[in-house]
């Protein structure tokens, strides 16, 4: 990262939670792994350029919040999107109070990028005002960034045509190579089938062309005896972006990478039941 772009956001290390498989249940496959010991100054950085990776490799993946800005708050007027690693467009999501979280996933193993609920919600209420909104993008060095998605609501207002509210509690992202090197960061629907009850499906474009499942306002921010969900269990997940990332396309050895094909088998299970099997160790630090 540049030293105008470094400025412009606090990143924060977190832990990922690999699933090596989906033999007899997501559960039984979820392990939790340490980011990998950096091996020099700036591994971690997404803004770094990576050389071409093989799978089993690592690489680094930013994932920036922005607080109270809306979808259309990510582009300039020109229609080109903000990415975090470019000098003159870091200056102005500093200006926003823009936030980065990083992450350093194994290439081709189907990853949970998680950060903290707490947190979160710190970056959400450093909004201007009343916070009502906050969306945010996925990108890596070399100008690969997601579309933006929204991933809390507070006030229907928020979004034009209105919405259900709430806080997103899953994404999935699906990381395409070309030959070891990063192309493309896409978001894949996979639908609100796996909502528990009381959940919110949020319309995360805008557009009505994806959605996924939510933790109500009211139940992620209730606290005391009579809350109907247990935040110092599992529950939280309910309450907090998970992020699963697949891959697709070639290593740089040409070999197929296939983890991305697994991703339709998510929308069977929700974060939560993905996280019982392992009890606190999948939450990340």
């Amino acid at each position: 990262m540049t030293a105008a772009a470094a400025a412009t956001t606090t990143t924060r290390r977190r832990s990922t939670t690999t699933i090596s498989s989906f033999l007899l249940s997501l559960a039984c496959a979820v392990l939790v792994v340490a980011p990998s010991p950096a091996r020099a100054a700036g591994i971690y950085d997404p803004c770094v350029a990576q050389s071409a990776v093989q799978i089993g490799d690592t690489f680094s993946i930013g994932i920036a919040f922005y607080p109270g800005g809306a979808i259309s708050d990510w582009y300039d007027s020109a229609g080109k999107i903000y990415h975090p690693c470019d000098a003159t467009a870091s200056a102005v999501l500093q200006t926003k109070l823009v936030q980065t979280q990083s992450f350093r996933p194994k290439v081709d193993h189907l990853t949970f990028l998680r950060g903290d609920a707490t947190e979160e919600t710190a970056v959400f209420n450093t909004a201007s005002g009343t916070p009502i909104i906050m969306t945010m993008v996925a990108y890596t060095a070399n100008g690969i960034i997601s579309d933006p998605r929204i991933v809390r609501v507070t006030n229907s207002g928020a979004i034009v045509g209105g919405s259900d509210l709430g806080r997103v509690s899953s994404l999935t992202l699906v990381a395409r190579f070309d030959g070891g090197n990063v192309a493309h960061l896409q978001w894949h629907d996979i639908g609100c089938s796996s909502c528990k009850d009381g959940d919110s499906c949020i319309n995360v474009d805008a557009k009505g062309d994806h959605y996924a499942c939510a933790g109500s306002e009211t139940a992620c921010s209730c606290t005391g005896s009579g809350c109907a969900l247990n935040l110092a269990g599992t529950d939280v997940l309910r309450c907090q972006l998970t992020t699963s990332l697949g891959f697709s396309g070639t290593d740089k050895h040409s070999v197929p990478m296939k983890s991305g094909a697994q991703i339709e088998r998510l929308g069977q299970y929700s974060i939560e039941e993905a996280a019982d099997g392992a009890g606190a160790s999948a939450y990340g630090r």
